[in-house]
């Protein structure tokens, strides 16, 4: 892509604003998403055949062979000295419109993130199988390792704490258990 193309400039600003994505949308204005608001950085409405012809161009030969199939596509682009990207161009109202995701350059150390400290512990298990899960719209994760000392972890958002998603837990623990045991004992025939 010619450094002076329009989709060029966009992915630029993106960057110099310090956003995450460019949206370009069918009857809008290009976009940014920063800290999840959205910013106009475009003067006028796109047309979704402009989109395509900016986007089209720079996806891999496999995911070009994936839009002309599907009419969507995912694809990552670099642009030297500037910065990588994944895109994902699809259809939306039978127009083209794409999404691209500004990527790291360096990826961030686990500390930057602002996690709990428990997951942060995830990084650390050496063997086993860790699942996290929970009810929807409870805001509750379990995080449970296998293969060393069954140890099993609630992390609850404030005011999420409940009694029917520990219960839910322990009902699933041990359907869980009762089907490694079952399975176990059909591969050791």
């Amino acid at each position: 892509m010619p450094e002076d193309s329009k989709l060029h400039d966009f992915l630029a600003e993106l960057l110099r604003r310090g956003g995450s994505d460019l949206l370009l949308v069918h009857g809008a204005a290009a976009a940014i998403r920063k800290n999840g608001e959205v910013e106009k950085i475009g003067d006028s409405p796109l047309d979704g055949s402009e989109i395509e012809s900016w986007v089209q161009p720079i996806l891999t030969p496999i995911g070009a062979a994936q839009y002309r199939a599907t009419q969507i596509a995912d694809s990552s682009y670099r642009i030297p000295g500037l910065g990588r990207f994944r895109i994902n161009l699809h259809r939306e109202r039978g127009r083209a419109a794409a999404t691209i995701r500004a990527l790291p350059v360096k990826v961030p150390a686990l500390g930057e993130l602002g996690l709990p400290t428990e997951v942060s512990n995830l990084a650390g298990i050496r063997r086993g199988l860790v699942l996290i899960g929970g009810a929807a719209g409870e805001s509750i994760f379990w995080m449970i390792s296998v293969g060393m000392p069954m140890v099993v972890k609630k992390l609850t958002a404030p005011g999420s704490e409940g009694p029917t998603a520990q219960q839910r837990l322990q009902q699933n623990l041990a359907l869980w258990r009762q089907q490694t045991v079952q399975l176990g004992e059909q591969m050791a025939k």
